[in-house]
């Protein structure tokens, strides 16, 4: 798309907005997202806290659901509808990283008032990788919503968490997510392919690029201005001259009848159910698990129904058959406000000003500002000595409401207890025993954090000491439940870190970085175990949804990677096809950035652990060979021309290289040493001619979750605050070779 006809398309929605906030409002009261339905006056926690006598006005749920079916815009949309402002979308997305990634990566929770009742809201991760965030949460709700998307159905990671609820004893409230007006990507499709009117309009684009960033509109917008008329002023200020308008009437009463056309059917809903029940039975749910509600709701529209209206609207759309649905099958949590006071930490953060904040659920008793309590491990042993509670306070909508006292059955934070720990429990001092946590995955990936010993090391980063890489490590253990940190027999000030996935370890590596960090790691390895004798590893469902002409490449690939094929059949889309697999983690290390390849960032991938089974045997070779600088220096456009025909460089001209880095992928299958800093050499012989010009292909960029999943056995990622290199562990290259021999 041109610059100037993204601005055009920039300014035609400003103007189209600015102008017409107040007309949307009269056209779809309480439909559009972000405009507050304010359902019940927002109780008022610290007076509703002292006047409750026990938990019966008390409701803990979690949202769970795969990744993207809607769980933060749910809950954005329950906030903003309980009379909390909110300041833009996903409110609980508070980290930089989640913000950037527009993902979720650890669990928040937040209260709200409705109907005299104060609901405690848990938003959960919904990536693999984040898994046992899922698991902990669990212990401290009493009820679920399990969120699906309805054109989706149930995926790999339903799987996961409704396995988790069901083993908990909840019983979840099923939402059938994303059942709305037809999207943009729909209408596009639409326009495009079924409707012969409009392809002398819009088909003559080259790919149709405006018509992609012009559906990124809400269809709320898009409907009003085909209502008011301005259709054919935007469309004018948006289209070249190039493009006939002669079918815009034509494609105007299209676009009407498209707007109304349902994203979903009612006999995808009843699939998408029959489905989940087949799910629930399949986990071992109990009969009253089985007899599950379900509702019908749109996320980003703002509202929820018990009935699915299909092409339509309901009437009076809001977020309250949900929250009634939340108060009527969502029990009250248990525990005695008279016993003696526990709490089991599932979350911990640390603050500035406070120190070490403890955040959980009271399972017996009451607590109070200046209460003498102590730490008690979740292996029984003492956490230390007896301490006070300096602060009490809970998440109140979008802020935070400090309180004087809290008792069983409600989530807290609280400052005072500076030892613990998440899984551990506070307690009042005469408390005997440690509150169970309930059981957790075990990581099933690792990698060795060092410090970096490179000869470019220690030019940018702050803190480059093992000690001080050891401490940030620890640090992040006691925050997060699936992540372990051990030493390394004979590592000197190396640290092996587990971890449930790359995207876990690579957000991991680039918090450190961004915090000034340099270190080096190797490369992921799956963590096994040994069960009668045999070797056992973890391994993974694998979902893909991809067009019918890359089923055969995608197959392929994880043929190789000792993946098995389940099962394969179309997907409502037209064209495409659902692969499921089961293969080896250590298989699909890497294979992320593969699949985007294979599939031109078409398709779509979805992975959960799924159990440890034997061992599948050694991997065929799935990486070529790499260039070795064989020098050290700046790189010379002499020299990176002369090696670009060898293979893919990862390097650009004048960048710092060492002896041992490893700066390109060579074209065979071998390793290549080759001296990227050669420059060229001039003579006393005047040329009459110009000199030769070299033209470079843009180098290779590595994220870090691509480094993690292209390093190689004897290679380590070089991590620095602005640089990512790869080299190999033995920078001498008689010395790599010498081992080599020896190890044949």
């Amino acid at each position: 798309m041109s610059n100037g006809l993204f601005r055009g398309l920039h300014t035609s929605c400003s103007l189209l907005c600015a102008g017409s906030v107040r007309t949307l409002h009269a056209v779809t009261p309480g439909c559009v997202a972000g405009l507050p339905l304010l359902l019940q006056p927002f109780t008022n926690l610290r007076s509703f806290s002292s006047a409750a006598s026990g938990t019966e006005h008390l409701r803990d749920f979690a949202i769970i659901a795969h990744v993207d079916h809607g769980k933060t815009t749910l809950m954005d949309r329950l906030l903003s509808q309980t009379g909390n402002t909110l300041a833009g979308d996903r409110v609980m997305d508070s980290n930089a990283l989640e913000k950037e990634r527009g993902i979720t990566i650890s669990s928040k929770y937040t209260s709200f008032g409705y109907k005299g009742f104060t609901i405690n809201a848990v938003d959960t991760p919904g990536h693999a990788d984040f898994g046992g965030e899922v698991e902990r949460i669990l212990g401290m709700v009493d009820g679920a919503l399990l969120l699906v998307d309805a054109n989706e159905g149930p995926l790999s990671q339903t799987k996961f968490v409704l396995e988790k609820a069901l083993k908990r004893g909840l019983k979840p409230v099923v939402v059938l997510n994303k059942v709305m007006l037809a999207s943009m990507r729909q209408l596009h499709r639409a326009l495009v392919y079924n409707l012969p009117c409009c392809q002398c309009c819009l088909c003559c684009c080259n790919g149709c690029l405006w018509c992609l960033a012009w559906f990124q509109l809400p269809s709320v917008f898009l409907k009003l201005m085909l209502h008011v008329g301005r259709f054919s002023d935007v469309l004018n200020s948006m289209i070249s001259s190039r493009f006939t308008l002669r079918a815009c009437d034509d494609l105007r009463a299209c676009l009407l009848c498209q707007v109304d056309r349902p994203s979903v059917t009612e006999q995808q809903c009843n699939e998408v159910q029959s489905n989940l029940f087949d799910l629930f039975a399949h986990l071992g749910a109990t009969d009253d698990q089985l007899d599950f509600t379900t509702l019908y709701a749109s996320a980003r529209e703002g509202w929820a129904s018990k009935e699915l209206c299909v092409g339509q609207t309901p009437e009076n759309p809001s977020m309250a058959p949900l929250l009634d649905a939340i108060l009527e099958h969502v029990p009250p949590p248990p525990g005695d406000p008279q016993g003696r006071f526990a709490m089991l930490v599932t979350m911990t953060e640390r603050d500035s000003f406070l120190g070490r904040v403890a955040t959980g659920r009271i399972a017996s008793g009451q607590v109070k500002v200046g209460d003498k309590i102590k730490v008690l491990r979740h292996s029984g042993a003492a956490g230390g000595g007896d301490s006070k509670v300096t602060k009490i306070f809970k998440r109140s909508g979008v802020g935070k409401l400090e309180l004087d006292s809290a008792s069983a059955g409600d989530v807290i934070s609280m400052t005072g207890a500076a030892a613990a720990g998440i899984a551990d429990t506070i307690g009042a001092v005469d408390l005997a025993a440690a509150l169970s946590p309930g059981p957790i995955e075990p990581p099933t990936l690792s990698m060795i954090f060092g410090p970096n010993d490179s000869p470019l090391a220690g030019r940018e980063g702050a803190h480059l000491t093992g000690s001080k890489i050891g401490e940030r490590l620890n640090a992040e253990a006691e925050t997060s439940v699936s992540l372990r940190v051990l030493p390394v027999d004979g590592g000197g000030e190396s640290f092996e870190v587990q971890a449930r996935g790359e995207l876990q370890l690579g957000l991991l590596i680039e918090n450190m970085r961004r915090e000034g960090y340099e270190l080096s790691v190797s490369p992921p390895v799956v963590v096994y175990r040994m069960v009668n004798g045999q070797r056992m590893e973890p391994l993974e469902e694998v979902v893909c949804e991809i067009e019918d002409e890359f089923s055969g490449p995608i197959i392929d690939a994880l043929s190789l990677r000792r993946g098995e094929l389940l099962e394969m059949k179309p997907i409502e889309v037209e064209g495409k096809q659902r692969l499921t697999f089961v293969a080896p983690s250590r298989g699909l290390i890497g294979f992320r950035s593969l699949f985007a390849t294979l599939t031109r960032g078409s398709g779509m991938l979805h992975r959960a652990f799924q159990s440890y089974g034997h061992y599948k045997g050694p991997l065929d070779k799935v990486r070529k060979g790499v260039l070795i600088s064989m020098a050290g220096g700046k790189t010379t456009t002499h020299a990176l021309g002369l090696l670009e025909p060898r293979g893919v460089l990862f390097t650009g001209i004048q960048q710092e290289v060492y002896n041992g880095m490893i700066i390109g992928e060579c074209s065979r299958d071998g390793e290549m040493e080759v001296n990227p800093v050669r420059e060229k050499k001039l003579t006393n012989v005047r040329n009459t001619g110009s000199e030769e010009k070299v033209s470079l292909s843009p180098a290779r960029v590595f994220t870090l979750e691509d480094a993690i999943g292209y390093v190689a056995e004897d290679e380590l990622i070089e991590v620095t605050p602005s640089k990512i290199r790869l080299r190999k562990r033995m920078l001498d290259s008689s010395t790599r070779k010498s081992l080599k021999r020896k190890a044949a």
